[in-house]
């Protein structure tokens, strides 16, 4: 690679990928490690494998802990939109009982006379009733 291009190769790369490299020859290195904050620059020396490989891992280690980090950042985006439904439900809850049992009085007082309905008004009066008392339910296990 020219000399020229590695700084923006390395800058174009996404964070969790750049890895150490190593250059043999490169007199401008020290001025790319410090303008790439993910390249790190290794001496050729005697043991520059080891430290090769040492930089390696604690790289693969840090992507590990990137990838982990922004699970828990969208889980924890997730359980923010739960809890904020949740509130909002224990705000609305004395509302939705009022409206339900406003439905449920009406629905009674329309089934106490049944005569004056026809059987499907009837029926249909009866699946708003149990629906309601179903809702009624759910409401109840909502705890301040």
């Amino acid at each position: 690679m020219r000399e020229g291009k590695i700084t923006s190769v390395l800058r174009s790369l996404e964070p969790a990928t750049q890895s150490s490299c190593v250059f043999r020859g490169f007199a401008g290195i020290r001025t790319v490690a410090h303008q790439v904050s993910a390249a790190v620059h290794i001496p050729l020396r005697e043991d520059w494998a080891q430290t090769l490989l040492l930089v390696a891992g604690e790289s693969l280690r840090r992507a590990k802990a990137l990838q982990i980090a922004r699970q828990a950042e969208r889980n924890a985006a997730k359980n923010e939109n739960h809890a904020t439904l949740g509130r909002y439900m224990l705000e609305m809850k004395h509302s939705v009982n009022n409206a339900l049992t406003s439905m449920l009085g009406n629905a009674e007082l329309l089934l106490l006379e049944p005569g004056q309905l026809s059987t499907q008004s009837l029926a249909q009066i009866k699946t708003m009733h149990s629906m309601a008392l179903r809702i009624n339910e759910v409401m109840q296990r909502f705890h301040h």
